[in-house]
């Protein structure tokens, strides 16, 4: 039957073949006494439109009737959703004068919940779409329809059938493939086209016009403002050369601007952020300020020289750059001290030694999910986790990270796809100088703390994190106390420990056990620092 609505408006047809099947029982238990009353599942039958499909009952009297169908359309083109509308279910006596199925109750294995327009009560209450008294005009309707029929019918040529059958299954191999992905992952999008809401409305990408306010006052204004950005360097117009009334091409012509080939602030800043990445600190000490408050850069010529290469670059490649920054003699010093040069250059503004550092809190947290052997690389992408359990959350919700389950397998990602609340840091991760996500960091601040050690020392998901680490030494078969304290300092440290490590890390094996002993290894200056 046709699809319908609480307002008895015809859906338009699917035009898609389906099969269905009508069974009738007699017996108050309806998995007894199923008797067919008809099957035309044997071939895919046409979608009947608006009218009506008669199935004669016969005799003896039933009292349930089941519709199932046996091969569903598509709900909509290039998903993988189908469907089986119903109009209106009649069950008629021999005149047809009684509905009995009228208000009778009706269940369903699936059905779209939506009280607007389709209930499983809609399809006994008695209104649906009948067939219009003037004759004439129905038997034009039909022969319209039989028309368009038929036109589908050549258009759609063996070559075409046979051309969408292999697009089909096209699209059945990427939703295999993308189904390892989160299918809730949403994304947010500026439109210019959208719905009417309050005083709310699309201009269709024709920007709204902006005026110069005298004194600010919304009342009085002056000059209309036109798109355009101050001119930085010699020969650039500071009005863009578009249509003013296209959005999108003050857009691209603000992007052009600010990438263009004599801009003298992109290149610069995006070659001391590629720097500053690598080398660990900026070649100007405020990338976010180049002007006048900003601070000059300690080698001027090798940042010209790196935003020229940047520039130049055909692919305008980062990796590129910093392929050049890793390789160089420069990268790969080592950080020993050397006393003649500390005393000409205490600061290292020279790099003539590697910097030492801790690690970020973002690096310690995933070590410690590494080395502990769960950490989830495969989960790339995709929704974040909590970290925390969210109380509250209709009015004023509260962020409570000490209820958190560290053994959630869930939260066993790296950290970048963690839930950021910019208005409730983590505590563990604010310890160890994580940047303030309700603010810009162009540089994070690096400190040694009391508290940081405490935290890496007592926080529920380092103590997690070592007991994963001791299980993990006895699931690989390691026993005996110099093969454990082995394998544990060349998961954390990257090397075999010393004797001397050796020997007390053996002690404190024997006396506190392996997690205790995982702890101080989380604890050591090899682990913590990069050097």
């Amino acid at each position: 039957m046709p699809a319908y609505d609480k307002d008895h408006k015809v859906k338009e047809g699917y035009g898609f073949p389906i099969r269905y099947r009508v069974e009738g029982s007699n017996d108050a238990d309806f998995k007894e006494g199923v008797r067919l009353l008809s099957d035309m599942s044997s071939s895919d039958q046409p979608n009947p439109g608006v009218e009506t499909v008669y199935v004669d009952v016969g005799p003896p009297a039933i009292r349930y009737i089941r519709v199932a169908a046996t091969k569903l359309p598509p709900r909509l083109p290039f998903k993988s959703d189908f469907i089986f509308a119903l109009g209106e279910l009649e069950v008629l006596n021999n005149f047809g004068e009684i509905n009995f199925a009228l208000s009778k109750e009706v269940t369903a294995s699936d059905q779209i919940d939506d009280s607007e327009h389709w209930r499983p009560d809609y399809l006994v209450d008695g209104n649906y779409f009948k067939e219009p008294s003037d004759g004439a005009a129905f038997e034009e309707l039909k022969a319209l329809q039989s028309e368009r029929a038929q036109i589908k019918a050549e258009i759609r040529s063996p070559e075409i059938e046979a051309r969408k059958e292999v697009i089909q299954t096209e699209i059945a191999s990427l939703i295999e493939q993308l189904k390892p992905f989160d299918s809730d992952s949403v994304v947010y999008a500026a439109n210019a086209n959208f719905v009417m809401r309050s005083r709310f409305g699309a201009r269709d990408g024709e920007p709204r016009p902006i005026y110069l306010l005298n004194r600010g006052d919304l009342q009085a204004p002056g000059d209309r403002m036109l798109p355009g950005a101050p001119p930085l360097w010699q020969g650039v117009p500071d009005l863009f050369d578009i249509d003013n009334r296209n959005e999108g091409e003050a857009r691209a012509a603000l992007a052009d601007y600010l990438t263009g080939r004599d801009n003298p602030l992109f290149w610069r800043s995006i070659a001391n952020r590629v720097w500053q990445w690598t080398f660990g600190k900026p070649l100007v000490g405020s990338p976010n300020d180049f002007g006048r408050m900003g601070q000059s850069p300690t080698h001027p010529q090798l940042l010209d020289y790196l935003a020229a290469r940047m520039r130049d670059d055909p692919n305008q490649s980062l990796k590129s750059l910093v392929r050049l920054l890793i390789t160089s003699q420069t990268y790969r010093f080592s950080s020993d001290h050397d006393e003649t040069n500390a005393m000409i250059d205490s600061g290292n503004q020279f790099y003539w030694r590697a910097d030492r550092r801790r690690l970020t809190a973002e690096e310690f947290r995933d070590s410690l999910l590494a080395i502990s052997g769960i950490l989830r690389l495969k989960d790339r992408g995709g929704k974040s986790f909590y970290d925390f359990v969210l109380e509250k959350p209709q009015h004023s919700p509260h962020y409570e990270y000490h209820l958190h389950d560290p053994n959630d397998p869930e939260s066993h990602r790296r950290t970048i796809y963690r839930f950021v609340v910019r208005s409730q840091p983590q505590p563990m991760l604010t310890t160890l100088d994580c940047a303030d996500p309700s603010i810009s960091v162009a540089v994070r601040d690096e400190s040694t703390s009391a508290l940081q050690a405490l935290t890496q020392w007592n926080h529920r998901f380092v103590e997690a994190m070592a007991k994963r680490l001791s299980e993990r030494l006895e699931n690989e078969g390691l026993s005996h106390r110099t093969k454990v304290v082995e394998g544990a300092s060349r998961l954390a440290l990257g090397r075999a420990p010393s004797p001397m490590e050796s020997e007390l890390l053996g002690e404190h094996l024997e006396r506190f056990g392996p997690a205790s002993m995982a702890r101080v290894l989380f604890n050591l200056n090899d682990f913590i620092y990069l050097d």
